[in-house]
């Protein structure tokens, strides 16, 4: 069993106050989390699917655009590996939906209306163009292999020929945003497709919800044969095996329904208060039907004992992939991918495991109140809003108004943010609505047609998303969708007694627009919407891992080992360290021994410094690997750490260029590394950002950029530090005094300057940092630079400047 803090837990007795326990919730599915994989940008992971091929992949879709791949074991038994194998692939928008295709390539949809095909190198192969707005879903015709399904905003689902690249159906007149299924038929020259949509508006109500099911005939001419109102909410996902379908919707409901889409059985996520929003569903075999929801829940039923799981994460989770050998893959909005299992000789450690469960209880636990003063303090001052910009229409954001957080939606057509209301902790209106207790009841009046007032209430919980309780209020009640903006206005009004009123003048479009929700709380507060900063990952030097170079490395380490130790035959476990660091591809299902980390870590430690560079050298290649970066080897990185700080301090000739550049690429790509490398970084942190001091103005130019890389890594890392520590606020400072001095040296080249511009834009963003900026007139320092280092230094030297601009 895993242990989760639920809250809010309604007690209905004769007592009317809130029971919050920290409950032993069951997961008789016995899945357990086997590995967690960043996405490449480290941004929410929207979308995931699976390659089948001799080769197998997971691909990741994020919400900055990028498409990460990992792979798999070829009998697809073991866990992804901790790195990406090949180079992420960009798009211009998130990247909404991913499917794979019978060619070993693959499919992405994003918010810029186009279907992207790639093959199986990731090269971009066509665009499907024919959408007006933002593709929601793919799916692929199994049956044939020849046809691909998009969904989309614009109310259509659109069917591809592969073969031609052409549009070869469309089917239309759905109420906004469709989710795609392909169906069994019996005769080849038909193509069945399940369509389920979310609803549209009519005057002050919402029709639809409907499952549509069509047939297509060889000619491409699409008919509606069956229309199916069975959900209560807006639908939306599809999915399904040989046996059953399943169809998610916004009221936490999932319908099983048998191969003629007939319903058998309804699924519910939550049995007690108000639903989460189901964002995606999936299956893992036949046995199990799977659930994503909008508030981190990986929601497993057993379709035979009718038992249900549920395994909770650290934020949104946008979307579950069942794959082949039965594990199951989620993306959060956290930025990470995990797998879960129920094979125990692929679980993760214990203390990744526990992580997971301490991270997803202190989202619960952040849901008592709302934002603290020092969090306040942090977000951007509304008066400088107009320097912020929306990543697009129902966007929202917090700011700082008068020393309280509000909240603020983006408005596409003006092009500003709208304040919808102040974001609180628990106050005084608390109370429950047909028996579920919420942290305030709030009531609602809304004009009628016929002049009249309609009376409502609504429940909202601290910590929830202001705009998804307001959609699901609004779908509940068959609501105008252009009451959202003002519907949120409740979290201002929750202070005072007097309830708000709907449909004055104000009124936004009714012309339905898709919703960006940011999932928000008091401890993850948003940035600007900035291109370059926030440093999002890490930088690292890979090159090298191939088997000439590691030759050229190995046999220069054999001539010291000869020269300097007695034991020459013990230098053999390197041989075979040199064939897995050689085998990238393989990593996942590749180990690195005890004996062949021991055997670096001596000669580290008893060669003299002007000998250490092959030893640093296959270190910065090691600490890649997963294995050998996990986070029950934390003990190690940290003694390799201090290791290499000791040489370096001890070096008599700090212009000499080998064991700086190699130290400084292997203090870079630790933060690239597992957990263990990560961990070490951190404990060492300032003696590091110290030691660099006596390097930053070094002649050679690979030693400048090795200094920068690991001098923005810090930045990235340090930004994702929820509370920083008096020492790491420290290394927050250092790492900014370190940039204005790298800069100022003015002998960095384009890259490295680009790279430390990056890392002190990152820093800025940190409130003390930003005070200490302004006490030396950065801003003015460093426009000076505008115009020397390229076209992405400039755009960096930009957003710097707004920053500073922000009061």
């Amino acid at each position: 069993s895993q242990s989760h803090l639920i809250t809010p837990t309604p007690f209905f007795g004769k007592s009317h106050n809130k029971v919050k326990l920290l409950v032993m919730t069951s997961n008789p599915s016995g899945y357990t989390l086997s590995q967690t994989l960043p996405a490449a940008d480290a941004s929410a992971v929207r979308s995931v699917t699976y390659l089948n091929s001799s080769s197998p992949s997971l691909l990741l879709g994020s919400e900055s655009g990028t498409v990460t791949c990992y792979d798999l074991d070829p009998n697809n038994t073991a866990s992804p590996s901790h790195q990406p194998s090949l180079h992420a692939v960009s798009h211009p928008h998130p990247v909404t939906a991913l499917v794979a295709l019978p060619s070993n390539g693959y499919a992405t949809g994003s918010k810029d209306s186009l279907v992207r095909v790639y093959n199986a190198g990731h090269e971009l192969v066509t665009t499907l163009k024919g959408h007006e707005n933002a593709v929601t879903d793919l799916a692929l015709d199994t049956s044939s292999g020849n046809y691909l399904l998009s969904g989309s905003w614009d109310g259509t689902c659109k069917v591809w020929d592969l073969k031609t690249g052409k549009l070869f159906a469309t089917l239309p007149d759905h109420e906004n945003t469709v989710c795609v299924l392909p169906l069994s038929s019996s005769s080849k020259e038909m193509l069945r497709v399940l369509t389920g949509s979310v609803g549209t508006n009519v005057g002050h109500s919402v029709s639809g919800y409907k499952l549509r099911v069509w047939e297509i005939d060889a000619t491409g001419t699409a008919r509606l044969v069956k229309v199916i109102e069975d959900h209560g909410a807006p639908i939306r996902s599809l999915t399904g095996t040989a046996h059953w379908i399943a169809s998610g919707s916004n009221d936490g409901a999932v319908i099983v329904r048998g191969l003629g889409v007939e319903k058998v059985q309804t699924l519910r996520a939550c049995d007690v208060g108000v639903p989460p929003l189901i964002l995606k569903v999936s299956s893992a075999g036949e046995r199990y039907c799977l659930a994503s929801t909008e508030d981190g829940q990986l929601v497993i039923w057993d379709t035979g004992s009718g038992e249900k799981s549920v395994i909770r994460h650290p934020g949104c989770l946008w979307c579950v992939l069942g794959l082949e050998n039965g594990d199951i893959v989620t993306g959060c909005d956290d930025g990470k991918v995990r797998v879960f299992t129920l094979e125990s000789s692929r679980f993760a450690c214990k203390e990744e495991r526990e992580e997971l469960e301490k991270e997803s209880q202190a989202l619960a636990r952040r849901r008592e109140g709302g934002p603290s003063s020092e969090e306040i303090a942090k977000l951007d001052k509304w008066e400088m809003r107009a320097s912020v910009l929306g990543k697009g229409e129902g966007t929202v954001r917090m700011f700082n108004k008068n020393g309280r957080a509000i909240a603020a939606q983006w408005s596409e057509a003006s092009g500003t943010w709208i304040e919808v209301g102040e974001v609180m902790g628990r106050q005084g209106n608390a109370g429950s609505i047909n028996g579920v207790e919420y942290d305030h009841v709030l009531p609602i009046e809304i004009d009628m047609p016929d002049g009249g007032l309609r009376k409502m209430q609504i429940g909202y919980n601290n910590g929830e998303n202001p705009f998804v309780v307001a959609q699901k209020f609004i779908d509940e009640n068959m609501l105008n969708q252009a009451y959202l903006a003002e519907i949120a206005d409740y979290i201002r009004k929750r202070v005072g007694d007097t309830g708000v009123e709907l449909g004055g003048s104000g009124a936004a479009s009714s012309t339905p627009q898709p919703m960006d929700v940011d999932n928000f709380s008091a401890s993850q507060v948003s940035q600007p919407n900035y291109k370059h900063i926030p440093m999002k990952g890490y930088m690292s030097f890979e090159t090298g891992a191939d088997m000439k170079s590691l030759n050229k490395i190995m046999n220069k380490f054999k001539e010291f080992y000869e020269a300097l130790c007695d034991d020459a035959c013990h230098v053999t476990p390197l041989e075979s360290l040199k064939t897995t660091l050689a085998a990238t591809s393989r990593y996942h299902s590749t180990a690195i021994e005890k004996n062949e980390l021991d055997l670096l870590t001596r000669v580290l430690s008893t060669w003299s410094s002007d000998k250490i560079f092959p030893v640093l050298d296959l270190l910065r290649l090691t600490v890649i690997h997963p294995d050998a970066a996990r986070l029950d080897r934390k003990d190690y990185w940290t003694d390799v750490v201090q290791t290499v700080l000791r040489h370096l301090q001890s070096l008599q000739d700090k212009n000499s260029v080998a064991v700086p550049m190699l130290s400084f690429r292997l203090f870079a790509n630790s933060f690239r590394g597992g957990p263990g490398s990560v961990a070490a970084m951190l404990l060492n942190l300032a003696s590091v950002l110290t030691t660099m001091d006596a390097y930053i103005n070094h002649p050679n130019k690979n030693v400048r950029l090795a200094v920068a890389t690991t001098t923005l890594n810090a930045s990235a890392y340090l930004h994702t530090v929820p509370d920083l520590s008096s020492e790491q606020q420290s290394s927050c400072n250092h790492v900014f005094t370190n940039a204005i001095t790298i800069l100022n040296t003015g002998s960095y080249e384009a890259e490295a300057m680009t790279r430390v511009l990056v890392a002190l834009g990152t820093m800025l963003l940190n409130a003390q940092v930003k005070a200490l900026a302004r006490e030396t007139d950065v801003g003015n320092m460093i426009m000076a630079f505008s115009g020397r280092f390229g076209e992405k230094a400039d755009h960096v030297l930009t957003e710097i400047g707004i920053v500073l601009a922000a009061v």
